[in-house]
Order: C-alpha cells, then sequence, then structure tokens
C-alpha cells in the first residue's frame, strides 16, 4: 500500500457536504505545495478514541474555507485506531 495519508480524518459523510473539497480545505496544489486529488475516498472506524488528540474545524488552505468537523489522530493506521472498512475510488472527483 502506498500510504500518502493523513493524520486528519473527518467523522462527517463527505456526501452530505456540498462542495466538500472547499468545506475540508483540502490541498489544491497551490502555495501549500501539497495536492489531494480527490480520487480515492477511505471510510473506516474510529476504534480508539484515546487516540484523537486535537477535534477542531478544518483549516483553510490554498484558498479552501475549511470548517468541518476534523479529528487529528497520529499514526493511525500504524497503530490501529481507526479501522478501515472501505476504499472507494470517486468519479467524478470531489
Amino acid at each position: 500500500m502506498s500510504v500518502a495519508l493523513t493524520m486528519h480524518l473527518s467523522p462527517v459523510d463527505l456526501r452530505t457536504v456540498p462542495d466538500y473539497r472547499d468545506a475540508a480545505g483540502l490541498p489544491s496544489g497551490g502555495a501549500s505545495g501539497a495536492n489531494n486529488t480527490g480520487r480515492f475516498v477511505i471510510e473506516g472506524t474510529l476504534t480508539d478514541p484515546s487516540a484523537v488528540v486535537l477535534r477542531r474545524s478544518a483549516l483553510p488552505l490554498d484558498g479552501m474555507k475549511g470548517g468541518i468537523t476534523e479529528y487529528i489522530i497520529p499514526n493511525w493506521l500504524e497503530n490501529g485506531s481507526v479501522q478501515i472498512t472501505r476504499v472507494s475510488g470517486v468519479n467524478p472527483e470531489f
């Protein structure tokens, strides 16, 4: 598995948020130098709530507004605090 995963995860179902990319503050290759293409979605279950070190509104980035709830969970894949239940391709990209 190629792991270009973040420690920023959201409990919000992206299908319920108009313009999710903007609301999540996803990087778009601007000043941050990072890019989330929105081609894949990872769904999972938080199995260890104590692993959440911060709950906040997503920060703005690369002109995206941010604002949806996000959890900061360092090393979530390695420590098993989130169990992946599905990885899906998204078409069209969000």
